[in-house]
């Protein structure tokens, strides 16, 4: 049996699943822009590096389901790498690898160069997009959502209990009843956009306060 998944609005295939269920499904990296995921059973699912930008997920359950960064810590690690040396410039550079003060005065810039654009430039491509979509009463409890992006998204009523969303980027998002329970939220980022339950203190659970830059809002 072949299972689709089609856009809300126009009805376009946007994936085809040889499968009778969305349980357990291996959707990384699949493109679902605008789909139609409303009440679907994606438990257990590898969402990873997923776009899922204007996807309708209302009373979709998640529980489980694995949609963090794709590249795990390793971004993590080469981008503090790469903030070291372009903050520190040549001569922290220099520290780090003696050798090129001997050899060439340019290559630990270049190096660090090199780390952007090898390490950092595909973090944006695959990070798992949740954008301005709707996961108002969704299921998502226990699942990992570590890195992800959920720029202007509505999780309004959604069950969050004991989901990572270690580093998951939250400006301007709508949590209005979510249940936060044991959320883990240490390193995510909000900006005054962002809408928390009532009586909730975001910084009291490790989420960092950030301006959003201009470019994240409304993309």
């Amino acid at each position: 049996m072949t299972m689709q998944i089609k856009h809300k609005d126009t009805g376009e295939v946007l994936f085809r699943l040889a499968a009778d269920t969305l349980q357990s499904a291996n959707l990384y990296r699949t493109r679902l822009r605008g789909a139609d995921l409303s009440y679907a059973n994606l438990r257990g699912a590898d969402l990873r590096g997923v776009d899922l930008r204007d996807a309708n997920l209302t009373g979709a359950i998640l529980t489980g389901a694995n949609l963090e960064h794709p590249l795990g810590g390793l971004t993590e690690k080469s981008g503090g790498i790469v903030l070291i040396l372009l903050a520190g410039g040549p001569p922290v550079g220099y520290l780090l690898f003696p050798a090129l003060a001997y050899w060439n005065l340019g290559l630990g810039i270049l190096l660090a160069i090199l780390f952007v654009v090898v390490l950092i430039a595909p973090q944006r491509r695959l990070c798992t997009h949740l954008e301005r979509a709707n996961l108002t009463d969704a299921i998502l409890a226990a699942a990992s959502l570590r890195g992800v992006n959920l720029t202007d998204a509505h999780l309004a009523g959604a069950d969050l209990t004991e989901t990572n969303l270690h580093h998951a980027v939250l400006f301007g998002a709508d949590l209005h009843g979510a249940h936060l329970i044991k959320t883990y939220l240490v390193g995510s980022f909000y900006d005054e956009r962002t809408q928390w339950p009532d009586a909730f203190h975001p910084r009291m659970h490790g989420a960092l306060y950030l301006s959003a830059p201009p470019r994240s809002r409304g993309q």
